[in-house]
């Protein structure tokens, strides 16, 4: 199975789908490292939200000398998550409504571009206010190939961002699904950023790391 980097941690919460908005609100994100030893009953995943375990359950090491992770219970394996499957699938959608309504609920982000100080200094002038901290501005429509079916695109909002903008409240963020325009399927957050260490050579294709 595939290992999961954050977890939701909350005491004496039990796996109940319809009281999922209390673990959401509430939950504390939790890395490998933070964990301790009494949350092992309480940990939780922060997409399918059942209950989750650490590996291994109090070495910091594997013993192939991989780092803790955490990781799905088969116990539950009946109940699809992107995060328990080996291999990472892009999201796709029946219609446009229903994409339009994951971006809605902050699910979807299509990323028209990065902005650029121009930019930012005539959206504050079109304002008439100096805003340095402007991380996100709203971009144009965006004719986006994510149907489930071939050949049919959606026409959606889409956002002109700064990597700021992205690692700001990166912990929601990290497994949300994003649609860079050079793209070809929306996919998490966490399958699109590239550990620096891992670069051996340019690449022209625009990645974040």
């Amino acid at each position: 199975m595939k290992n999961t980097k954050t977890a939701l941690y909350l005491k004496d919460w039990e796996y109940d789908l319809e009281n999922i908005s209390i673990l959401k609100s509430l939950g504390q994100v939790i890395l490998p490292s933070e964990f301790e030893l009494d949350m092992k009953d309480f940990i939780f995943c922060p997409l399918c939200y059942t209950p989750i375990t650490r590996n291994p359950l109090i070495k910091d090491v594997t013993s192939n000398g991989r780092q803790a992770t955490f990781r799905h219970l088969p116990t539950y394996g009946d109940i699809k998550c992107p995060l328990s499957s080996l291999s990472s699938t892009g999201q796709k959608y029946a219609n446009e409504e229903e994409a339009k309504q994951a971006i809605d609920q902050g699910d979807l982000v299509i990323i028209h571009g990065f902005l650029h100080a121009s930019e930012r200094n005539r959206n504050e002038s079109e304002n008439n206010e100096y805003h340095p901290d402007i991380e996100d501005i709203d971009g144009p429509l965006s004719s986006v190939p994510i149907s489930r079916y071939k050949g049919e695109t959606f026409e959606l909002p889409s956002q002109i961002t700064t990597v700021r903008g992205i690692c700001r409240n990166f912990s929601k963020n990290y497994y949300k699904y994003y649609f860079m325009l050079s793209s070809n399927q929306p996919t998490m957050l966490c399958d699109l950023i590239h550990d620096i260490r891992d670069v051996t050579k340019e690449n022209d294709t625009p990645q974040l790391y």
